[in-house]
């Protein structure tokens, strides 16, 4: 059974290394923390429910990004946040949480730069330094929901995401930490692995991984993330996930209690009720405390 999860991590990306290369352009880049202190947001409410576009200046020019909003009828209600995975906006939030949710929460989907289309995707992958961009967009999307449903009173904020996803919700925990709960999915601290020396790195460019050190410096957050008070911090990894490989990542995650599904990567992002459990047993938990703690 294992067998069967490694191979269909493996194939797909010998036929997708046909596709034009992550950082085929250039791996100059500041470090993400400095492209989110740089990162501007040209926000609009996005408390009300709908989708909102959101303009960013950036190190790499100007950014778009989305979010989706599906409020709670309950302004006290928790908040949950969620970030999708690469090439995709919608297909794993709505394999997640459904088409018409009906979750006790605030629902918020946020959709990075560079996910209009495929062609905007592979344009987005093309240097370290718009790739750094969209994450710090993200995470400063992020931060800004957060600060404006907090000012409408909503209750305990949760942020969460699957694989790319996953990884903005760490790159948020370390810079940021303003939320009461993270729960990356199919992701660690060591983004460097995935992209450098995992089944994924196939799609890095060949010359930009001659440079593997310089990478890293710039791809792993491991001493960060080791750095930050983490028990707010739930991580799900694939027992057989061939590009954010377990072993890669538990030294990463430190004293972190990991949890564990029997999958890939590729079938651990659509086990969709495993990660749905995940989501809400941590977020309705953590709103369970703040009303325990509202009621001492």
């Amino acid at each position: 059974m294992a067998s069967a999860h490694v191979i269909l991590d493996r194939f797909p990306m010998v036929i997708s290394s046909i596709f034009p290369k992550y950082f085929r352009e250039g791996t100059d880049s500041p470090a993400v923390w400095d492209h989110i202190r740089s990162t501007t947001l040209q926000a609009p409410s996005v408390t009300t429910a709908g989708e909102h576009n959101v303009v960013a200046q950036t190190l790499a020019g100007e950014l778009k990004a989305l979010v989706r909003v599906i409020p709670c009828a309950d302004r006290r209600a928790p908040l949950v946040i969620y970030h999708h995975g690469a090439k995709e906006f919608d297909t794993s939030f709505n394999g997640i949480f459904g088409k018409r949710p009906d979750i006790p929460a605030h629902l918020v989907l946020v959709r990075a730069p560079f996910h209009e289309d495929f062609r905007r995707f592979l344009f987005g992958i093309g240097s370290l330094k718009r790739y750094l961009a969209m994450f710090a967009v993200s995470a400063c999307l992020i931060e800004e929901v957060i600060s404006q449903f907090k000012l409408a009173g909503c209750g305990p904020v949760s942020v969460t995401g699957t694989s790319l996803g996953g990884f903005v919700s760490l790159v948020h925990h370390i810079h940021f930490g303003s939320a009461d709960s993270y729960m990356p999915m199919l992701a660690g601290p060591n983004l460097a692995h995935c992209l450098l020396e995992s089944a994924y790195s196939r799609q890095t460019d060949r010359d930009a991984k001659a440079r593997l050190p310089y990478l890293r410096s710039r791809l792993d957050f491991s001493t960060e993330y080791r750095n930050t008070d983490h028990r707010s911090v739930f991580p799900l990894l694939g027992r057989y996930d061939q590009m954010v490989m377990p072993e890669a990542n538990i030294g990463a995650y430190g004293d972190t209690l990991i949890r564990y599904i029997e999958k890939g990567h590729l079938t651990g992002s659509t086990a969709f009720p495993a990660l749905r459990e995940h989501i809400l047993s941590h977020a309705l938990s953590a709103a369970k405390n703040h009303l325990r703690a509202a009621g001492a």
